[in-house]
C-alpha cells in the first residue's frame, strides 16, 4: 500500500449535524411551542412528541429517502410531511390551517439562526484547516441534511463562508454510504481543486 503524507491531502469534507453544528433545543420542544403558538386544541407536551417525531422521522425518510430527494418532492414538502405525521402520531388530527400554522412556526425556526448554534471547536478547526500549509487546503460539506441546513443554517452561523463546496443527500439523491454522495463530493472539490480524484 502506498504511504499517505500530508502533502496527499488536498480536500477535507465534513459532515454539518453533530460536527459543525448542533440544535439548542430538541425538536419535540419546537414543535410543541410551535403548536401552543398556533392555539391549536389540546397541543401535546414534548414528552408525547419526542418518540412521535423520531418515529414520524425514520418513517418519512423510509417512505421518501433523502429528504424528497429521490421521491421528486422539494425539502419543504418532505418535513410538513413529517410535521403531520408527528402530530398524527400524538393522537392530534389536526386540520390543514392549524397544522399550516405549526408547520409554518417551525419551518422558520430552522431557517433562522436560534435553529442552529455552532459546536466551540468549529470555527477554530475551520480556521486552523484553511489556514494550514498556505491555505490551499480546500474545505466542504458533504451530509446527510436537507439542502435547507446549507443554505440557511452554515450562513446563520458564520461557517458557510469557509467552504468552497457544499454537498447534501437531498441534491445528490444518495445517502452515506452510498458512494455516490461521495464521488458528487469529490466532483465538486475537484472544481477547487484541479485533477482530485
Amino acid at each position: 500500500m502506498p504511504a499517505f503524507g500530508q502533502a496527499a491531502v488536498r480536500a477535507i469534507s465534513l459532515d454539518i449535524t453533530g460536527t459543525l453544528l448542533l440544535h439548542p433545543k430538541a425538536p419535540a420542544a419546537v414543535y410543541a411551542e410551535a403548536a401552543a403558538w398556533a392555539q391549536v386544541s389540546a397541543p401535546p407536551s414534548p414528552a408525547e412528541l419526542s418518540p412521535a417525531f423520531k418515529i414520524a422521522y425514520r418513517q418519512c425518510l423510509e417512505r421518501s429517502p433523502c429528504f424528497g430527494g429521490i421521491e421528486g418532492i422539494t425539502g419543504k414538502q418532505w418535513w410538513a410531511r413529517t410535521v403531520r405525521t408527528t402530530f398524527e402520531l400524538c393522537g392530534r388530527n389536526y386540520c390543514n390551517d392549524e397544522l399550516s400554522r405549526i408547520f409554518g412556526r417551525i419551518y422558520r425556526f430552522y431557517g433562522s439562526s436560534a435553529g442552529y448554534e455552532a459546536l466551540p471547536d468549529a470555527k477554530p478547526f475551520l480556521e486552523w484547516a484553511r489556514a494550514w500549509r498556505g491555505g490551499d487546503l480546500v474545505l466542504g460539506v458533504t451530509s446527510n441534511t436537507p439542502s435547507r441546513t446549507i443554505d440557511s443554517a452554515l450562513p446563520a452561523t458564520g461557517l458557510a463562508d469557509y467552504m468552497s463546496f457544499f454537498v447534501c443527500c437531498e441534491s445528490a439523491r444518495a445517502e452515506k454510504p452510498a458512494a455516490a454522495l461521495f464521488a458528487a463530493a469529490v466532483q465538486e472539490a475537484a472544481h477547487w481543486a484541479p485533477g482530485l480524484r
